[in-house]
């Protein structure tokens, strides 16, 4: 599994039970909801597992219970699965989760943000009010001419999701909402009422996303380990420095879901994995990758472990990658004798197995790859790598079949 990535799932994916079965076989899991209660003050079990319909389509509960859901599984693919994406993205709300994973955000600040995002988002339904219709079996461009017909007047219509090429969302005034979906099943499509009384990635969000704004005031965000993909630009993330004011426009701006797939393609990935309940985008990512999966479908994942299990270690080019960052880390201490007992010394002795076996033509073992590993560590820590540097490097390392072996050696 070489390129993959990883796309969390948005608003409308909710359903009672979600997350239940890796609550109680997931020690991750578990303690992802724990959290979550106790951040929140709500029991996130009832409400995701055993709780009343009307309440979890509730925007201010959806959001936070898709959000923790989400993370669980994460949470537990990191620790059983051991899949390291090279990109991220999230559908609308997932990029919150997205941007977690990335640790952009800290968990409990991440619930904080949602719970406050979807609760302005209810205020929003409540005050407004509006509609959104899935328009599926015409291309988007059609959909906007449609839209363009109704700009005069009261109200307003537009397309707010770019799902794939031949599925998008539009979003306003419920009548005109009525009229362009009309229009639409004349042509030959098919169009589904959402189950969102808000006209969400619109106009008619302005004022619910300048108070999300008000609120990231008190919040700071960390380097992203993992690239992670904007819905706004439908380009990756330049900084961190761009998330408070992306997300403030996320609100108010399509969803362009579309033309993030298309770049993961056109990047090379194969294997694009759905994070989270459903398996709605596994469906939109019909086209884009050579295999989707979902990790809320068990037989996906079973399928997702057992080629792992086939899967066989190249421990040469692990060593060798543990003997490039060894000595192409920044080195910030001055005591040369610390630095030639603790990692000059031990790096010399693994490149020198490791040329050896290499001009034999032998092949390393796990055992081997471990003193390697053993190595790097030592040398990232005597050579006072800054902890971002450091997370950075193990994180390249631990992708793959490689990062179970890794967890074992801890």
């Amino acid at each position: 599994m070489k390129k993959v990535a990883f796309v969390f799932s948005g608003q409308g994916s909710q359903y009672i039970g979600m997350g239940k079965k890796l609550y109680e076989e997931s020690t991750e899991a578990r303690e992802v909801f724990d959290e979550a209660s106790d951040v929140l003050g709500i029991d996130m079990r009832k409400l995701c597992f055993t709780g009343d319909k009307e309440q979890l389509i509730r925007t201010d509960n959806t959001q936070i219970a898709i959000y923790t859901t989400s993370m669980a599984m994460y949470r537990f693919s990191q620790k059983s699965i051991g899949i390291e994406p090279i990109y991220v993205a999230g559908h609308s709300l997932g990029e919150y989760a997205a941007l977690t994973a990335a640790g952009a955000i800290a968990f409990r600040d991440g619930l904080k943000l949602v719970r406050a995002r979807g609760q302005y988002m209810q205020e929003a339904v409540e005050k407004k009010g509006g509609l959104m219709k899935c328009i599926i079996g015409l291309e988007a461009e059609n959909v906007e001419d449609i839209c363009k017909k109704y700009e005069q007047g009261t109200g307003s219509v537009n397309v707010s999701n770019y799902n794939s090429p031949m599925q998008s969302v539009i979003s306003g005034d419920s009548n005109k909402v009525d009229l362009v979906g009309k229009e639409c099943e004349g042509l030959g499509a098919k169009v589904i009422e959402l189950e969102v009384k808000a006209p969400f990635h619109s106009p008619y969000m302005q004022e619910a996303s300048e108070k999300l704004m008000n609120f990231m005031e008190d919040y700071s965000f960390s380097d992203m380990t993992i690239p992670v993909f904007s819905n706004v630009t439908a380009r990756l993330y330049p900084s961190s420095n761009v998330v408070k004011e992306y997300l403030r426009r996320q609100m108010v701006c399509p969803v362009r879901w579309t033309e993030i797939m298309t770049f993961m393609k056109e990047t090379g990935v194969e294997t694009i994995i759905e994070v989270g309940p459903k398996s709605i985008l596994k469906k939109l990512a019909s086209g884009f990758g050579k295999e989707n999966v979902s990790l809320d479908v068990e037989s996906d994942v079973n399928r997702i472990m057992n080629q792992l299990k086939e899967e066989v270690p190249d421990w040469n080019e692990f060593i060798a990658k543990c003997i490039a960052s060894a000595i192409c880390a920044k080195n910030s201490n001055s005591n040369n004798d610390e630095l030639e007992r603790e990692f000059i010394k031990p790096y010399q002795r693994i490149k020198q197995d490791y040329y050896v076996r290499k001009d034999k033509g032998e092949e390393a073992n796990s055992k081997m790859a471990r003193e390697a590993y053993t190595m790097l560590l030592s040398a990232l820590n005597v050579k006072k790598v800054q902890e971002r540097e450091k997370i950075e490097i193990l994180h390249e390392l631990s992708r793959g079949i490689y990062h179970s072996y890794i967890e074992k050696w801890k």
